[in-house]
């Protein structure tokens, strides 16, 4: 996963090309543990990667990185495009049973890399972005704010302006 951050940073600084990373995690998934026992829980959790790989796009990577929580790799992806991908999913796991005939739904926190961002700081984005969505009510998707000045960025590298035009 670290590998491919830094790649989406390497393309964003040499192409312009944009990345967003979702964060996703299981709402009150322990529930499922505590009730179905951690096999179904198991089978629980390779069922929703199923369907999250099953919507995402070809260059997209998925990662586990906690127990019930993943990270979507959005290559190629502006903030709104990476909404609407982790919003489509939203609903597919909504309506979708699970083991056990369970129904699950999931939280996401988007956020697109800026070019003054880490890995770390991209990542923290993201993760801040899904807990605001699970603080709101879960089953949501709440988007990163995308400062003024990236937006201009933005635009100044899809009519080929010199980034000084772009206000820096």
């Amino acid at each position: 996963m670290d590998a491919c951050l830094a790649t989406a940073i390497e393309r964003l600084h040499r192409t312009g090309e944009p990345a967003s990373l979702a964060m996703l995690d299981v709402d009150h998934f322990k529930a499922v543990n505590d009730e179905l026992g951690h096999a179904a829980g198991d089978e629980a959790l390779k069922a929703l990667v199923a369907v999250v790989v099953g919507r995402a796009r070809r260059l997209d990577v998925l990662f586990r990185v906690g127990g019930e929580e993943f990270a979507l790799l959005l290559a190629g992806a502006t903030h709104s495009d990476a909404v609407a991908v982790a919003d489509d999913l939203r609903q597919i796991v909504a309506a979708a049973k699970f083991p056990g005939g369970r129904s699950l739904s999931i939280s996401v926190g988007v956020s697109e890399l800026r070019r003054d961002q880490d890995a770390l700081e991209w990542w923290s984005e993201a993760d801040e972005a899904l807990y605001r969505a699970k603080r709101a009510g879960r089953n949501r998707v709440v988007g990163a704010s995308v400062p003024p000045r990236v937006r201009s960025d933005r635009a100044a590298h899809r009519i080929g302006a010199p980034r000084a035009a772009a206000g820096r």
